[in-house]
């Protein structure tokens, strides 16, 4: 059996029109209806376009009205998929979701996810994108301000970020950057200090920090065998525990030049960085000196050192004293079979060897 209706065939004043087809009911041109329901097991078949010309119009799914599609200004004048007019929300996918971009305009959880792959996933509030890309690579970054909230993250792969927030712990086995400087700072705090790790330089990393915090510890520092801690742009200066041969605290400087002197030197802190603390010319041999705390005197020192031959101790101004005269005070030199020979001052200024 057909069904036909001429174009522009219209039922006005009618509560109600049922119409039972076990073929087909063609419409000529337009049908306008408030409602159409296939009543038992039928179905209704298109094989044209279905238009519906107002907004917020919607189609709904389910026996109680459970889910719906409709278009709306409302929304960003957005096609809205909407599994929650009744029902519990969720929008099961039973083969492969495939899109360019997904679009959440609330908080998106999930208890599982088995494969997210080549799709970007935006939070239109909260202005994250989340882009797994061509390689399957979840890159995290901002649209605007973004924060991403999660309570554990795990991956086998890389987490890459241009500044990574966490207000709990961080566990990993490698942390990397690809500028070669990683930057550890506070925020929220009262202070806020940072330093940065700089690994661009060759055999070296460096440490510094933007804010012009100093390093404070205050726990024990080990230094292992045989590892010097070195001063200087040039390694001009270092000490360290040295296991060859017989074990020994070892101090070591550069010498003869301008740029490495020889010098090793202690004065007063308030003198530091004057130029009456530095020495007038570089020696060919490791000097220890020891200046006064007159910094407007640059000959007020005493220095020891040797010279290839002999040993010296050198005063710059004033005398070499030994004693401050409060005693009498003896020299003992040794000779090789064991003999001490004995030199000293006794009151009234007699000099004596025996």
């Amino acid at each position: 059996m057909t069904l036909e209706l001429p174009g522009n065939t219209s039922f006005t004043d009618v509560t109600e029109v049922t119409l039972n087809v076990t073929q087909n009911a063609s419409i000529g041109d337009t049908l306008r209806v408030d409602f159409i329901e296939p009543l038992n097991t039928g179905e209704i078949t298109l094989r044209s376009d279905v238009v519906i010309p107002f907004d917020d119009t919607k189609i709904f799914f389910g026996a109680s009205q459970d889910a719906s599609i409709f278009y709306s200004p409302s929304f960003g004048n957005n096609l809205v998929l909407n599994p929650k007019e009744v029902g519990s929300g969720h929008v099961l996918v039973l083969g492969d979701l495939t899109a360019t971009v997904l679009r959440a305009t609330s908080a998106v959880s999930t208890s599982t996810l088995d494969d997210v792959s080549d799709a970007t996933v935006i939070d239109v509030d909260n202005h994250f994108l989340l882009d797994t890309g061509g390689n399957n690579i979840l890159d995290f970054f901002d649209v605007g301000v973004a924060q991403f909230l999660a309570n554990n993250i795990r991956t086998t792969g890389n987490i890459s970020g241009e500044n990574i927030f966490a207000s709990g712990n961080v566990t990993t086995s490698l942390i990397e950057s690809n500028t070669g400087t990683i930057t550890f700072a506070g925020v929220g705090g009262s202070n806020n200090e940072n330093i940065n790790f700089d690994m661009e330089s060759g055999n070296r990393v460096r440490f510094f920090s933007d804010t012009g915090a100093s390093l404070k510890l205050e726990m024990t520092l080990v230094f292992g065998d045989d590892q010097a801690e070195t001063f200087g742009n040039g390694a001009d200066y270092r000490v360290n525990w040295e296991t060859t041969a017989i074990d020994s605290f070892q101090t070591s400087t550069k010498v003869g030049s301008n740029s490495f002197s020889g010098y090793v030197t202690l004065i007063e802190d308030g003198d530091r960085g004057i130029s009456s603390r530095s020495p007038a010319s570089s020696s060919l041999n490791p000097i220890w000196r020891v200046y006064s705390s007159d910094g407007s005197q640059a000959n007020d020192y005493i220095e020891m050192y040797h010279n290839q031959t002999n040993g010296v101790i050198n005063v710059g101004n004033g005398n070499l004293n030994i004693g401050d005269g409060a005693t009498q005070q003896n020299i003992t030199m040794t000779s090789p079979d064991g003999t001490d020979f004995n030199c000293g001052v006794s009151n009234g200024g007699t000099f004596s060897c025996s």
